[in-house]
């Protein structure tokens, strides 16, 4: 009789199990991942001349920083630190146009020239000009073009702990073991 119970009571938990592990399969499968898009441009594409510096050798653009947006931060996420940098500035040692830090986790996007953001909600570093602010892309006409990454870092850090006045360099080195995951995406810009 108990093997009899047994053979029955069996199929029945088996049959269980294996829709568990199917189900948290399928959901491991799907799992979002951390993603960074922009309004202002795709990863791979064209920049538009708006996001240029306003000097004629850089295309007489706007000077306004890109949109940014972020999706799926990873677990422990407090807040982000952004960065736009071109390696192939300066004659190929870099350009650090934009340095961004202190953003709370819960902000999931910075506007196009930070137009309507929270005031206090981002802490704006230094670029490689020496200014605390956005720094227009700039590359020559005779020049190809050049690589700009768009970089969200996901740290543990609060919002508001870093200082004001931190470049990229700075910036990177108070990261350093408390960065949890980098996304970026590239355009062109000539």
């Amino acid at each position: 009789m108990k093997k009899f119970i047994y053979s029955r009571i069996a199929p029945k938990y088996i049959v269980n199990a294996g829709l568990l592990a199917a189900c948290l399969c399928a959901g491991t499968a799907h799992a979002e991942k951390f993603s960074i898009q922009s309004d202002s441009f795709k990863d791979g594409q064209k920049i538009p001349v708006r996001y240029a510096g306003t000097e004629q050798q850089c295309g007489s653009g706007s000077g306004i920083s890109p949109h940014v947006r972020w999706n799926h931060l990873p677990p422990g996420t407090v807040s982000l630190a952004i960065f736009l940098n071109d390696p192939d500035g300066q004659k190929g040692t870099g350009t650090s146009h934009w340095v961004v830090y202190n953003v709370p986790a819960t902000i999931a996007q910075l506007n196009e020239g930070l137009e309507g953001q929270p005031e206090g909600s981002y802490t704006v570093g230094i670029n490689t000009m020496g200014q605390t602010a956005y720094r227009g892309l700039c590359a020559q006409p005779q020049e190809n073009p050049h690589h700009y990454t768009l970089t969200v870092v996901a740290t543990t850090i609060p919002p508001g702990e870093l200082p004001p006045g931190l470049n990229r360099e700075a910036l990177l080195e108070k990261l350093k073991g408390r960065s949890l995951l980098g996304q970026s995406i590239v355009g062109l810009y000539r």
